[in-house]
């Protein structure tokens, strides 16, 4: 399974930001923000360059969050689809 990491803070504020726009619980694919330098590393040893970022509001002023390749994520199984 890919693992994507975040890059640098200005990844992190933007997915926060983008994570406070969801409901409680509910988590959801964004594009990813210009300049982004987040990586996702893929189970064969390669990199790609994350194209989204997929988060969760956890309720609580905190979120989950992970820059994605769209290409390679599975879908979101959150109760709201």
């Amino acid at each position: 399974m890919p693992q994507g990491k975040w890059g640098s803070k200005a990844d992190l504020e933007y997915a926060g930001s983008k994570a406070a726009t969801l409901e409680p619980g509910q988590m959801a694919d964004f594009p990813i923000n210009s300049g982004s330098t987040s990586v996702v590393f893929n189970p064969d040893g390669s990199t790609s360059i994350p194209d989204m970022i997929r988060v969760r509001n956890n309720g609580n002023g905190t979120f989950h969050g992970f820059p994605i390749d769209s290409k390679t994520a599975g879908p979101i199984f959150n109760g709201f689809e």
